[in-house]
């Protein structure tokens, strides 16, 4: 689909292999604010130059630089200002890849340890193998596709693991636990920063400290993050953008579009023409 002259973006997906989603962003300049995703996360820049921010550290980004996120990892990637540049994001269902890895025999560290900036030749031709299966014509054989794919997703992590530098298990502040837990209970209604800090057991002021502490963003950024990653899934379903509104929280169906295309860099009417025909 096409944004305007400039800029291209094209998503991938298929019933026949719903534990992957692929975008391609093609001379972009919009810009992500800080967001998580429930999927294991892979990106590559295929031209200009970035910024990626994770927890407490920003990594600039070059052509060839692949990005490994975790599921719920708050990040951001971004051109530099006044800049373009083309990316490939994947996103990896999150079950899924657990329960290959379980298969497989493999540790869960190298899964729940290893996110961050990579280079590295072959991890790149993997990708660019794993761009070659989702593009690949309706005609191929779906089983030998989706056989093709976890293979390549499987080379993928493997390789990425032995390159990243593990990462510090964070202990979890018992009072972000309880906040967590009952925004968790409570999507689609409204809740004020006093009432969550009373759940918690702190202060409003300490409690957005230890959420940008920890979480790194705001409780506020946080449930609309969380808002989004389902108002993707239902549009996903086909669901009216109305319907869509009214059960994610958001005021009407003109405020999702406006908060959904800053987390998302497309519209939700963009995002359901996601292509899976292929």
């Amino acid at each position: 689909m096409k944004i305007n002259e400039l800029e291209q973006t094209t998503f991938w997906a298929n019933p026949d292999w719903y534990f992957v989603e692929g975008r391609r962003s093609h001379n972009g300049r919009a810009c992500y604010q800080a967001h998580t995703h429930p999927t294991f996360s892979i990106g590559i820049v295929d031209a200009g130059s970035s910024l990626f921010t994770h927890r407490d550290q920003t990594v600039p980004l070059r052509p060839g630089s692949v990005v490994m996120v975790g599921p719920d990892e708050v990040h951001a990637c971004n051109p530099e200002p006044g800049k373009r540049w083309s990316y490939r994001m994947f996103h990896i269902d999150a079950a899924w890849l657990t329960a290959l890895w379980q298969r497989l025999g493999q540790p869960a560290t190298l899964l729940t340890q290893g996110h961050g900036v990579i280079h590295d030749t072959d991890l790149v031709a993997q990708i660019e193998t794993l761009t070659e299966l989702l593009a690949a014509a309706p005609a191929l054989d779906p089983a030998r596709r989706v056989a093709a794919l976890q293979a390549c997703l499987t080379h993928i992590y493997l390789r990425a693991s032995e390159l990243l530098p593990q990462q510090a298990v964070r202990q979890s502040d018992p009072r972000i636990s309880k906040a967590l837990q009952f925004l968790a209970g409570q999507r689609g209604q409204r809740i004020t920063l006093a009432q969550l800090a009373k759940v918690a057991g702190a202060s409003p002021w300490h409690l957005v400290r230890l959420f940008r502490s920890e979480l790194g963003m705001t409780p506020h950024a946080w449930l609309v993050d969380q808002q989004i990653n389902q108002a993707r899934q239902l549009v996903r379903n086909q669901q009216s953008l109305a319907d869509v509104a009214a059960q994610v929280g958001f005021a009407d169906q003109a405020h999702l579009q406006r908060v959904f295309k800053r987390h998302v860099a497309a519209t939700p009417g963009q995002y359901r023409l996601i292509d899976r025909s292929r």
